[in-house]
C-alpha cells in the first residue's frame, strides 16, 4: 500500500476570479489519489477593505489576524512615505508576520510536504522567507506571475525544492533574471474537463474572460471587430469578468466609436464556478489577444468546455493550445481579423477545434492529470530530502507545430 504524503498547503483557496476554484478544485483532485492527505490552511488575502477578522482551515478567504491587519496598515504607511500607492504589494511587515503563524501551522501539522503558492499581487515572498529559513519540511513553489522582483526572490527561489510556473516562458524568465533554473519545472495550469464533449447548440458569440485593461489586448479585438463590419460579419462579443467599471467605460467608448456597441453584451463577474464553467460552454469562441501571458488559466478552461480558441502566440498560450487552437502575433490586427473570420463563418471548423482542445486537455491538465504529476513531484522531494540537483523539466508541454496564422512575434 502507498503511504500517504502529508501536504500543507498555503494561500490557494481563492475562488471568484475568473479561474477562481483552482485551489479547490487542485485540493479535490490531490485528495481524490487516495495518495495525499491534504489540509490548506489559508485563502485569497488581495484586499484590506475584504479581509476578516479570523481565518479557518480550507475555506478561508481573507486569512489577516488583528495582528497582520496592524502590520498591513503600517505597510500602507510606509509606501505613502515612499511614495507608492496605497494598494502596492510590498508587504514586509505584514508578510513576515504571516510567515511566523505559517511556521506555527507548520510546527503543529508536521507535513511531508509543503506547497506555497505565490503571486507578488496578493502572496507576497515575505512568508515564504520565513518558511524556507531553519528545519523544516521539503517546500514546492508555484509562481504564478513574474513580477520585478529582487534579490528577496532570488534568494528565496532557490532556497527551495521545486519552483513550479505554467509555461516554459516563465521558466526562461526566471532563468534570466533570477539566475533561478535548476529547481524549476513546468506543469500546465489546470482545468475541469467534462467527461463529455459539451454540446455546440447552444453556443453563441465570441466569449472574453477576465478583467479589460491594456494587457488583455481588447483594443486589437475591436479593431479587428471594426474590419469584420466593413465585411458584413457582425458576431456577438461577450464580455465576463471582474472589470472595473472605468474599463468597462473605456471599451464601451471604442466599441461607440466604430458602432459596434449593439453587438457587444457585458455579462460582468462570474463569482460562481458553475456559473463559469456554463459561461465557457455558451460561446461559440473564445478570444484571448493578451500581449503577455503567464498562466492561461482562461485558455486552459474554453479548451476544457470545447470552445474554439483564438489567441496571441505569446508566453503561456502556445503552450496551452498546442494544435487545438488558432495562434495570431500579439498587437497584429489583420491576423486576428484573419481568425476570427474563419471561425465565424465555417461552423465545422469551430466543432473540429473545439474538439481537439477538448481532447488536450483531458490528456494534458485535467485536474486528475495535474493531481498525479504533483504527487510523483512530492514523492521525489520527499525521496531526496535537501536534494537541489532537479534540472527543468517540461511535464507534458508540447511546443510542436501549433497552428499559427500571420508573422510570428518572435
Amino acid at each position: 500500500m502507498t503511504d500517504t504524503i502529508r501536504v500543507l498547503t498555503f494561500n490557494c483557496g481563492y475562488r471568484g476570479t475568473g479561474v477562481g476554484d483552482y485551489g479547490v478544485a487542485l485540493a479535490a483532485a490531490l485528495t481524490a489519489t487516495g495518495e495525499v492527505e491534504h489540509r490548506q490552511v489559508t485563502g485569497q488575502c488581495t484586499c484590506e477593505d475584504r479581509v476578516g477578522a479570523s481565518w479557518v482551515d480550507a475555506d478561508a478567504h481573507c486569512a489577516y489576524t488583528a495582528l497582520e491587519r496592524l502590520g498591513r496598515r503600517v505597510d500602507r504607511r510606509r509606501g505613502q512615505w515612499a511614495g507608492r500607492p496605497h494598494d502596492n504589494p510590498e508587504r514586509s511587515v505584514s508578510g513576515w508576520l504571516r510567515g511566523l503563524r505559517y511556521r506555527k501551522q507548520i510546527a503543529v501539522h508536521r507535513p511531508d510536504v509543503v506547497h506555497y503558492h505565490l503571486d507578488r499581487n496578493y502572496y507576497g515572498l515575505e512568508p515564504l522567507s520565513a518558511i524556507a529559513s531553519g528545519r523544516r519540511p521539503p517546500i514546492v513553489v508555484t509562481v504564478h506571475e513574474i513580477e520585478d522582483w529582487g534579490p528577496l526572490a532570488r534568494d528565496v527561489l532557490s532556497r527551495v525544492e521545486i519552483v513550479l510556473v505554467h509555461s516554459s516562458v516563465l521558466a526562461d524568465r526566471l532563468a534570466a533574471e533570477l539566475s533561478v533554473s535548476e529547481n524549476v519545472k513546468v506543469l500546465l495550469h489546470g482545468a475541469p474537463v467534462p467527461s463529455t464533449f459539451p454540446s455546440a447548440d447552444a453556443r453563441t458569440g465570441i466569449g472574453c474572460f477576465g478583467h479589460l485593461g491594456p494587457v488583455k489586448g481588447t483594443r486589437y479585438l475591436i479593431a479587428a471587430l471594426r474590419r469584420l463590419a466593413s465585411e458584413g460579419l457582425h458576431p456577438l462579443v461577450r464580455f465576463f469578468g471582474n472589470y472595473s467599471d472605468d474599463e468597462r467605460l473605456a471599451v464601451e467608448r471604442m466599441l461607440s466609436r466604430h458602432g459596434l456597441l449593439e453587438q457587444a453584451r457585458f455579462e460582468g463577474f462570474l463569482e460562481d464556478g458553475e456559473d463559469f464553467h456554463r459561461a465557457m460552454e455558451s460561446v461559440a469562441i473564445v478570444a484571448a489577444p493578451y500581449l503577455e501571458s503567464a498562466g492561461s488559466g482562461i485558455v486552459s478552461y474554453a479548451l476544457a468546455h470545447g470552445a474554439a480558441v483564438v489567441c496571441s502566440d505569446v508566453g503561456a498560450l502556445p503552450e496551452t493550445v498546442g494544435q487545438a487552437g488558432r495562434l495570431v502575433p500579439p498587437r497584429r490586427i489583420g491576423p486576428l481579423m484573419q481568425a476570427l473570420r474563419e471561425l465565424v463563418t465555417d461552423e465545422p471548423l469551430r466543432l473540429r477545434l473545439g474538439r481537439q482542445g477538448w481532447e488536450r486537455a483531458r490528456s494534458s491538465f485535467d485536474w486528475p492529470v495535474i493531481a498525479r504529476r504533483l504527487v510523483g513531484l512530492y514523492r521525489e522531494v520527499i525521496s531526496e530530502p535537501g536534494k537541489k540537483s532537479f534540472s527543468k523539466v517540461h511535464l507534458r508541454t508540447e511546443r510542436s507545430g501549433p497552428v499559427s496564422i500571420g508573422r510570428s512575434h518572435r
